[in-house]
């Protein structure tokens, strides 16, 4: 979903916040450091463009902000920290927190067709909290934020997956500061839209199978079984223990935490490369695990190097550094650390990326080669997307002249953009054991995310057929750089769960399940970006 014309606030005040903050826009300071990393989709003139109002609408009271009294700090990173905490709320069913993000002195403009009225927090929260009650998948599309010295405006694309029913929705927060940290003063309801799709069978128990997460810890790979995204504060202990310069854990309250997730101590289980190869490990332990990529100001500091501040100093201790990095973090995920049984690392080709139960049925789809025909209907299909054809119209409009290689003058193609960064196309094709179906994922992406072009997007695709004519069925994706780790049959219904990593800003881990008709994140295990990309 693009944010093509959000509708004009309605006061002046807001008119000023929204001029200013495209003023601010205009002349560049938002820089992509000062962004953290956060998806930008639209340059600045258009941003500009749709912050001056046409016209001033008082229809509706919007909540005053006094900047004396509430003294908002709107860091990129506390922004990006409340959408996170926003959206894992609703994923893992926690009311509660969901509620503590809006401020007691919170107004909303829910959808006009259900409430054309302004609702107060209470009644805006009893809305929200009848979602609470069934089983539902949020997912962030697309952010736009703008900021000024006296307020911060948030626009969220976002999907809601629920049984047989798809919701796209655009909503604008206006967040506040009034001590206790960023809330949600204010929230429209810009645009929505509910489809139906098909019905899928019951999801896959989590005992099928389960992601890997592998850290460096004194030389040798250290392997975690990923069991909730999203660990509770009271499911872990105080204690946190450094296990390098971007990740420390906590020892889990085994009593304190769901029996489906303790039941994991002592199992043995075997984890999955890529390509299938497998090793035999054991359970040895449940933790949170943190994990962060600290500017590399802060790492210098914590070696003791010299630096433009002072000195060489001594090295902080351990202890210290993992009470820094726990911090740091905005999310720490349940996780099982295992032994391999034989010996001290799995002897496949690459790091585990998933690993099962040995009583599952969950198996590995293994890469195979596409044929030179199969591959040229895939880029076909891929290039013919409505996400493709937008950001390709985006590019054409960035650029006034031809980019790309000396044949491709005439129709630039934005896959070829040259800039902050190498451009990216890639094709990986897997077929399983039990299936002859053959699933491709197509994975494109350009520009460095640095003030200039910058997009990427990637396809699930079922090839069916062979010969000169291949069928590509298109199976579901979105615009981030997903690269697939593997991909996972877990009940042979056609519906293989991917298993992932979107590479831009640090690495996050990603699930990737089959909702309703298409695949979407249903799980994302976000690595906090300090550090300046640029």
């Amino acid at each position: 979903m693009q944010i093509s014309n959000p509708k004009p606030l309605a006061t002046a005040k807001f008119t000023t916040v929204l001029t200013a903050a495209a003023t601010i826009a205009a002349l560049g300071f938002l820089t992509a450091c000062d962004r953290n990393g956060l998806l930008f989709p639209h340059d600045e003139e258009e941003l500009i463009a749709q912050s001056q109002p046409e016209e001033t609408i008082q229809w509706y009271q919007t909540p005053p902000i006094d900047v004396e009294e509430s003294k908002p700090a709107f860091a990129g990173e506390d922004i990006r920290d409340l959408v996170t905490h926003w959206k894992s709320a609703q994923n893992r069913g926690d009311y509660g927190a969901f509620a503590a993000l809006y401020a007691e002195s919170f107004q909303g403009l829910d959808d006009p067709a259900i409430h054309p009225d302004v609702l107060e927090r209470t009644e805006w929260l009893n809305e929200r909290k009848k979602a609470f009650d069934q089983s539902r998948v949020v997912a962030l599309d697309e952010l736009d934020i703008i900021v000024t010295e006296e307020a911060a405006v948030v626009y969220l694309a976002i999907e809601e997956w629920s049984d047989d029913r798809r919701t796209e929705r655009m909503i604008e927060w206006v967040l506040v500061d009034e001590g206790e940290g960023l809330e949600i003063l204010f929230e429209e309801v810009l645009d929505v839209a509910t489809y139906e799709v098909d019905t899928v069978g019951d999801a896959p128990t989590p005992d099928a199978m389960t992601q890997v997460i592998s850290e460096y810890v004194d030389g040798r790979q250290r392997h975690f079984l990923v069991l909730d995204a999203s660990a509770k504060p009271e499911w872990l202990d105080d204690s946190v223990e450094f296990l390098n310069y971007s990740a420390a854990k906590a020892t889990a309250i085994e009593k304190n935490i769901p029996e489906r997730f303790s039941a994991w101590h002592g199992r043995r289980v075997e984890l999955f490369d890529g390509d299938g190869e497998q090793c035999d490990a054991r359970v040895t332990g449940l933790y949170g695990l943190a994990r962060v990529v600290p500017h590399f100001g802060q790492v210098t500091a914590w070696r003791g190097h010299p630096t433009a501040e002072g000195p060489l100093q001594e090295p902080a201790q351990d202890r210290e550094i993992g009470a820094q990095l726990w911090e740091l973090s905005t999310q720490k995920s349940l996780v099982a650390e295992v032994e391999t049984i034989d010996g001290d690392r799995c002897e496949t080709k690459e790091d585990p990326a998933w690993a099962r139960p040995t009583d599952s049925e969950a198996s590995p789809l293994r890469p195979v080669q596409l044929s030179d025909t199969e591959k040229d209907a895939v880029w076909q299909a891929f290039q013919h997307l409505d996400r493709y054809e937008a950001i390709q119209q985006r590019f054409v409009e960035f650029h006034d002249h031809p980019v790309g290689d000396a044949d491709e003058k005439e129709i630039p193609l934005w896959t070829k953009y040259r800039d902050a960064a190498h451009p990216s196309r890639q094709i990986r094709a897997f077929r399983g054991d039990k299936s002859d179906r053959t699933y491709v994922v197509a994975t494109a992406s350009a520009g460095g995310g640095c003030g200039g072009f910058d997009a990427a997007m990637w396809e699930l695709f079922e090839i069916r057929g062979g010969g000169d004519n291949p069928q590509t069925i298109r199976m579901g994706g979105s615009t981030i750089e997903m690269h697939p780790r593997a991909l996972v049959d877990v009940d042979s219904t056609g519906a293989p769960i991917i298993v992932g990593a979107d590479h831009r800003w640090g690495t996050s881990n990603l699930l990737i399940e089959r909702v309703g008709a298409v695949h979407r994140v249903v799980d994302e295990i976000e690595v906090d970006f300090y550090d300046c990309g640029c």
